[in-house]
């Protein structure tokens, strides 16, 4: 029971800390920054900062 609560509380912490993430890429490509600065910055791949650009319907 204990290992799976634990396992349940970092599988909560993990998917926040993706949509914190994903508000990130978000935001700097609202903000019009270049895809190199964005993958520096957030350490996402090319492949992610554009799906997450065309969920959001963004420019890359």
């Amino acid at each position: 029971l204990v290992r799976t609560m634990c396992n349940l509380s970092v599988g909560l912490y993990e998917k926040g800390m993706e949509r914190n993430s994903n508000q990130i890429v978000i935001n700097l490509l609202r903000m019009h920054m270049g895809m190199d600065f964005i993958k520096k910055a957030t350490g996402r791949s090319e492949e992610d900062i554009k799906k997450l650009a065309e969920e959001n319907h963004l420019p890359v």
